[in-house]
């Protein structure tokens, strides 16, 4: 696992902090510099309501050490890079960190879904990064992804008191793709969407929260 330079820490919290709107949305940027910065390529995963409209049943997605690129000119692009790679034929999120075009083959862990740990019922996000620990988070702001309709939204989550030591609070911002269709069969099987987005995990510094 590489470690970010004091250089990459502070690029990647200046263009973090510029990305966030100033006002009218319920996500606020983080100050400081992060603890991991990670590409995530996976997907999202939808059901069909009775509503006849798709109803998220959370995430699947490895994360990609990029410290090596924050500070180079293709930190900006990475993303688009990332999805363009995933949706044209990439079997598998390590064929894309892999290609020469990203060069990030280095995983941090993994995100996933589990059974919310506070009240045994509905899902709760986890990251996993083995040796380096994990954590369960609850979201306390969203906001529309600025690059369009078709990406799922940028997130700010803080850690579940108790479930984790990783990080206290992980933001997932430059999300490409990952939106269902609008509307669905009722009965009609479960969905995968493919996606990508950037997580920045924050250290132990901020007050954690309750899943509500």
């Amino acid at each position: 696992m590489l470690v970010l330079t004091s250089l990459a820490l502070s690029l990647v919290a200046s263009a973090l902090a510029a990305a966030f709107p100033q006002q009218g949305s319920s996500l606020t940027a983080p100050t400081g510099a992060p603890k991991f910065v990670g590409l995530g390529v996976g997907t999202q995963n939808y059901t069909c309501a009775d509503t006849g409209a798709y109803a998220s049943a959370g995430a699947v997605a490895t994360l990609y050490d990029i410290s090596c690129i924050v500070d180079t000119p293709m930190y900006d692009s990475i993303s688009d890079i990332a999805i363009d790679l995933w949706t044209s034929g990439s079997p598998n999120p390590g064929d894309v960190c892999k290609n020469s075009r990203i060069n990030a083959p280095t995983v941090l862990g993994q995100h996933y879904f589990i059974t919310n740990p506070v009240t045994g019922s509905g899902i709760s996000p986890m990251w996993n990064f083995g040796s380096a620990g994990s954590v369960v988070a609850a979201k306390t702001g969203n906001m529309a992804a600025p690059t369009g309709s078709n990406d799922v939204d940028w997130l700010a989550l803080n850690a579940v008191e108790g479930q984790g030591t990783l990080a206290s609070q992980i933001f997932r911002v430059d999300t490409r793709e990952g939106q269902p269709p609008a509307s669905c069969e009722v009965g009609s099987d479960p969905i995968t969407v493919k996606y990508t987005a950037l997580y920045c995990e924050y250290p132990l510094m901020f007050r954690r929260s309750e899943v509500n």
